[in-house]
């Protein structure tokens, strides 16, 4: 088909229902991305019922739920309930503790399915230590499903903290982690990020109750504590950083009281996609962004 005789096509994006009706042949340059909350690869159709893939660029990884649990009783194994809804999921779990004596590594399934440990700080001080822990698990299951964490043996206070995002990648979900530790009020961990459009997740331990409420210096997605005691409880927050080039980036929380603490940060990597189309693009807006084709 010349380029100088266009012929008009339907396009249609499935995952919106919306249709873009255009020209085969478009003066156009190439490779621009965008932003926006879709799936992996979007399957698309032209009027004359040929299928086509349409795969986009810059995505970003959104929230999707996260849920908490807290003791400042011993226990050696909790179990709680958390909710994954959407698509290209990816959960982390964060576990903290206290206590007197250096624990193992802990264990953490979701729906029966073991979790990979990314990331774990301990800070120790004289007569004990506080702990934070990071899992991973890629396309957990959807819906209510339990969330289970083991100890070697007790532990004096704790927290868990089980947190879903959509947008993520399926087939490497962390990148680049990060940790740190320290006996003041500013907990902080920097995570240098691999790839574009990473979130930076992270969270920490605070000895003593009274740590709690932290200021968040990002997107703060959680703010907990076990309970009172400046000894005995524990506090921990949490929190985000988009990324949005590749490169070191920080998050930075204030807590209410100055005491020992350890933080963990992960690179959580978005979706894995770009341009997958061999046919004519429009290039008016859609879905807020421009799509960018060959022309040949």
């Amino acid at each position: 088909m010349s380029r100088d005789t266009p012929r008009e096509r339907n396009f249609i994006l499935q995952t919106v229902g919306m249709v873009t009706p255009f020209p085969d042949y478009l003066p156009m340059a190439r490779a621009k991305w965008f932003l926006g909350n879709v799936n992996e690869s979007n399957s698309i159709m032209d009027s004359s019922g040929q299928a086509r893939t349409l795969t986009l660029g810059g995505v970003i990884p959104i929230l999707d739920l996260a849920t908490t649990n807290t003791s400042s009783a011993d226990r050696i194994t909790v179990t709680f309930s958390h909710t994954c809804t959407g698509s290209n999921l990816g959960l982390l779990v964060y576990v903290g503790h206290a206590d007197a004596d250096v624990r193992a590594a802990d264990t953490v399934t979701y729906n029966g399915v073991s979790m990979t440990s990314e990331v774990a700080k301990t800070k120790t001080f004289v007569g004990g230590e506080v702990v934070v822990e990071c899992f991973s698990l890629i396309a957990p299951a959807s819906g209510a499903n339990d969330v289970v964490v083991t100890w070697d043996t007790d532990v004096i206070a704790s927290w868990v903290v089980a947190i879903s995002y959509t947008n993520t990648n399926q087939t490497d979900l962390v990148g680049a982690t990060g940790n740190n530790s320290g006996d003041n009020n500013s907990p902080s961990v920097s995570v240098t990020t691999t790839i574009d459009n990473s979130m930076i997740v992270a969270g920490y331990t605070f000895l003593g109750g009274d740590g709690d409420p932290s200021t968040p210096g990002d997107t703060e997605r959680w703010d907990i504590v076990t309970g009172v005691s400046t000894t005995a409880d524990i506090a921990s927050a949490g929190g985000e950083l988009l990324k949005a080039t590749a490169g070191a980036g920080t998050v930075n929380m204030t807590a209410n009281a100055f005491d020992d603490w350890a933080m963990v940060g992960v690179e959580l990597k978005a979706v894995s996609i770009g341009f997958g189309i061999d046919d004519y693009m429009p290039y008016p807006l859609l879905l807020g962004g421009n799509y960018w084709s060959r022309a040949d």
